[in-house]
């Protein structure tokens, strides 16, 4: 890549497109591979926070930034103070965000997702009205970015800001945040030269509130463009739509050999071999230890697997975690443990079948509206749209007021869809193409 483009009044110029850190892991070789793809290829902005992986993801930026030979000003470094807003946390935060990245400085730091203190507040059902709850947020933000002026003084931090979903909410929303409101804090904390420049939100084809704006009121990429802040974007894939979780992205079979039905019976029989043959040795709780053949039918028949994110990450996380620990736990079952994970990958393989074709019938009316309104793009001959991640994503990067577009890649793959994304022409007008998608 070769475009930059300025970060608001930071200053600093960015890539158009930055790498999102959000599920990456030093211990992944995969994620490594991605970053390090990325960094070869020009994306000059990392974003990632304190908890993310439990610190794994800075980790492995700062892995990576060390390998590459990146010093400051080489790479725009985005981090977040992950777990609380108290001046004395932030402080902490900062100090082992610096050393797993293993850097003196961050250029941007932001507080992450705020608005989190309202919503736990109401959770424990705060008897207070939300106006009230709202001020003490303000309140703990004063005092955030007093803390952060600090650390600016210091020369630890560059440039500080906000990630939040709320900044783009309907103002009546409990998790709405006010712009105005946010600047005001920081010229009271730093005055009229403060350091608060960045902001960062999710925008994408199915979530457009931040570019089209909300209730009548004027979009968050207006404000931020009034005020010359940076704006970076994260989840341009991964759209919440109607309480659950789309990928943007034209869902791809793994092609299994094995029938959904057929999956969950050969599974279910080895189930039922242990629960009368390998569980009565381990003692009564051992018999519930393989149950993944129900556990997952009932998932999917009910509806309650929701999409191909959803699956991997109940892979990644659930499934496989559990049955080697299970396994570990009983040595003598090693020949049938052999078979049962043979047999659980061909269920899996078929369910990740079965969820591409819910998906693709899905997303049809998202295609046909795609369709309707980009005739002829990306040329005046083309018949069929390029793959549904690049066109989600070449939107956002054409979208007025973004400064950079953060992209969750951790598979090389994702790095090189992204540049081909990138390497299309411009989408016409991005911002119809929102108000469009609205009606899907």
């Amino acid at each position: 890549m070769t475009l930059r483009r300025r970060l608001g009044r930071t200053g600093i110029e960015v890539s158009a497109l930055g790498f999102g850190g959000y599920r990456a892991q030093a211990t992944t070789p995969t994620h490594l591979a991605a970053l390090r793809l990325a960094l070869a290829r020009g994306l000059s902005v990392v974003d990632t926070a304190s908890n993310y992986r439990d610190g794994a993801s800075e980790r492995l930026i700062g892995a990576a930034l060390q390998d590459a030979d990146a010093g400051l000003g080489a790479v725009t470094v985005v981090t977040k103070v992950g777990g609380g807003m108290e001046p004395g946390r932030i402080d902490i935060e900062l100090a082992g965000s610096l050393g797993r990245l293993g850097r003196p400085r961050v250029e941007v730091y932001l507080l992450d997702s705020p608005e989190a203190f309202v919503s736990a507040l109401r959770r424990r059902r705060d008897p207070r009205p939300l106006r009230v709850l709202r001020e003490l947020l303000y309140e703990r933000l004063g005092h955030a970015f007093a803390e952060l002026e600090r650390l600016r003084a210091a020369g630890r931090i560059g440039w500080y800001g906000v990630s939040s979903d709320g900044l783009s909410a309907p103002a009546e929303h409990p998790a709405a945040l006010a712009l105005e409101r946010l600047l005001g804090l920081a010229q009271r904390a730093g005055g009229a030269r403060h350091g608060f420049a960045v902001v960062e939100v999710p925008l994408n084809l199915l979530e457009s509130g931040a570019a089209l704006g909300v209730g009548g009121v004027g979009s968050l990429l207006d404000q931020a463009r009034a005020h010359d802040l940076g704006v970076l974007t994260n989840r341009p894939l991964n759209a919440l739509h109607r309480g659950e979780l789309a990928r943007l992205a034209d869902p791809v079979p793994r092609a299994g050999h094995t029938s959904l039905e057929d999956g969950l019976a050969f599974a279910a029989a080895l189930e039922r071999e242990w629960r009368s043959e390998h569980a009565p040795a381990l003692g009564p709780q051992a018999a519930g230890w393989f149950n993944w053949s129900d556990e997952l039918g009932r998932a999917f028949r009910a509806g309650a697997i929701h999409g191909l994110p959803h699956l991997c990450e109940l892979e990644e996380r659930g499934v496989w975690p559990a049955v080697a620990e299970a396994l570990a736990d009983a040595p003598g079952a090693a020949e049938w443990g052999g078979r049962y994970r043979t047999a659980l990958q061909a269920l899996l393989d078929a369910l990740h079948d079965a969820v591409v074709a819910r998906t693709r019938e899905a997303y049809a009316p998202l295609r046909a509206a795609l369709t309707a309104a980009l005739p002829g793009w990306p040329a005046a001959d083309s018949e069929r749209l390029p793959p549904l991640s690049q066109v989600a994503l070449r939107t956002v990067l054409d979208t007025p007021g973004v400064s950079c577009v953060l992209l969750g890649a951790r598979r090389p793959a994702y790095v090189e869809d992204a540049l081909a994304a990138w390497a299309l022409p411009p989408v016409p007008d991005a911002l119809e193409l929102y108000r469009a998608m609205r009606a899907v």
